[in-house]
This record gives structure tokens, sequence and C-alpha cells, in this order.
């Protein structure tokens, strides 16, 4: 081979190499400054900043907030020129689920820590009664936590195992392709596991009925 034609050869493969990592960079880039990114349809997940951020809410047309959160302090963000208080009992998936209403904002809160041992668990059910009755109504759900990478990430990983009987790897997966920072604490990874094992058995008992039929 002719080293002039070495050179270009070279200087192709290092071209298309920058240009990969521009392009990467450039993506990387525009997945940071949205901050809210789709998992499926009317189902969002993204950071406290870019919660609280109204014109981004109105831009992707969310309604329904779940804030997973310790606290839900600085609300101001959401009350804009009304704040009201609507409640109803929740004893399954199918009623009405406890929200606040922030002009057309439908806000829960369900104050969780990101520690190990604290059971994450416990709190699906209400999770995920609230994303289903938004997403129900062919609205727009986001969660949210501090950072969006390990409470509201196995929400959503809840959710999608509930809902759609993905398994834990499957729902992993999932979220991992839409929010490559996601990274369950692995005492949720123990409770989204088993949370797997329990409703393996009723996707697989549906399943069966189904083929029965």
């Amino acid at each position: 081979m002719k080293l002039r034609t070495l050179v270009f050869f070279l200087f192709l493969a290092l071209s298309m190499t920058l240009n990969s990592a521009e392009a990467g960079r450039r993506k990387e880039k525009a997945h940071k400054k949205s901050g809210i990114v789709r998992i499926i349809n009317n189902l969002y997940l993204s950071d406290i900043k870019s919660a609280r951020d109204t014109d981004l809410l109105k831009r992707k047309g969310i309604k329904w907030i779940l804030d997973v959160k310790a606290n839900k302090k600085n609300l101001q963000a959401y009350k804009g020129d009304s704040s009201s208080a609507e409640r109803s009992s929740s004893s399954g998936y199918n009623d009405k689920p406890d929200y606040d209403t922030y002009g057309k904002l439908r806000y829960r809160h369900i104050s969780t820590k990101d520690k190990t041992d604290f059971n994450l668990k416990r709190h699906f059910e209400p999770a995920i009664q609230f994303i289903k009755y938004g997403i129900d109504r062919d609205e727009a759900v986001l969660v949210h936590c501090n950072m969006g990478v390990s409470r509201s990430v196995s929400i959503v990983m809840a959710f999608l195992m509930d809902q759609y009987c993905l398994s834990y790897d499957q729902s992993y997966a999932l979220v991992k392709e839409r929010r490559r920072e996601m990274r369950p604490n692995s005492g949720f990874e123990k409770q989204l596991k088993k949370f797997w094992e329990e409703k393996q058995k009723e996707c697989e008992s549906s399943s069966d009925s189904s083929s029965s039929d």
C-alpha cells in the first residue's frame, strides 16, 4: 500500500472517530439539557431541577408529578396563580389516588430515603396507583427524586413490572436505555427483584388464563 493511501485511510479513520465522539458529546449535552426523559408513552423520569422547570413540563405536556424525594419543600414553582388540595381514599390501583392540585398540575409526594436499608417496596402500590391513574387518562406523568437515578428509577421499574409484566432485567434495560446514569442502590435492587418474584407468578397465571381462552 502506498504511503499516500495509508495516510488517507488513517486520516479517514481519525475523522470518523472524532465525528463520532463529537456526536456523542452533542447527544450527551442535549440529554443533560432536557433533564426529563421519556420511558414509555406518557411516563417520564427526571431529577428535581428539571421537575421544577415549569416551561419544560409544559413542553412535555406533563400533567401529573410523583415526587419521591425525602421532603416536599420548595413547591413555589408549581403553585402559579392557584393551589388547592384534593383528596380521596386509595384502597386499590383503580381508585382515585391522593394528590394536591397546583394550577393544572396534579402532584403527589411520597417521602423516601436513598438508603440501602430503606423499605421502598412498601411504597410501590400507591406510586403505581398514581402513575396508572394519570396514564389511564392519556396524560403524561413525571416521576422524580433528587438526582433521578435511584429512587425514581426504582419506582418506574416497579411500575413496568406491575403493569407490563417486564422482568427485573427487562425493566432495568429499558430504563437504562433512556437514562444511562440510572443506578438504584443495592437495597432497592434486592427489593425490586423480590417484587418481580411476586409479580412473575401473577403474570404467568394471567398468561396461562389468556392462552386457555
